[in-house]
């Protein structure tokens, strides 16, 4: 009869191990996609701060460079990096393709020739 005892001790305290080792491993797997949720949390904040300061910096060329004081006064640096800012920015921020812009209906992508303005 001890014998039996003892065996349904290790089966018991074997069966508690066991529990503990899948719990360990269900909190560790639930660690993993709350760390993941608040990463992609992050990387969405982080996007759309950097698309709220590239649409802030496409209106400002934008308000430049339709300035006239801006033309009467600028050198061909100055010029050449609003226009270098505002191509770099034209594909996702209107404000970066000047006032009279009208996408082409032939394709897709944007390039400096189809700029108006």
């Amino acid at each position: 009869m001890a014998e039996n005892e003892e065996e349904a001790e290790m089966a018991a305290q074997f069966g508690n191990l066991l529990r503990v080792a899948m719990g360990s491993g269900m909190q560790i797997r639930e660690a993993q996609a709350r760390r993941a949720q608040m990463q992609a949390a992050e990387r969405a904040a982080e996007a759309d701060r950097q698309t709220r300061t590239e649409a802030t910096i496409a209106a400002m060329v934008n308000r430049e460079v339709y300035h006239p004081e801006f033309w009467r006064t600028a050198g061909s640096e100055s010029i050449a990096d609003r226009v270098t800012v505002a191509a770099h920015l034209a594909g996702t921020h209107a404000e970066a393709r000047g006032r009279g812009y009208t996408p082409p209906t032939c394709c897709a992508t944007t390039t400096a020739s189809t700029w108006s303005g």
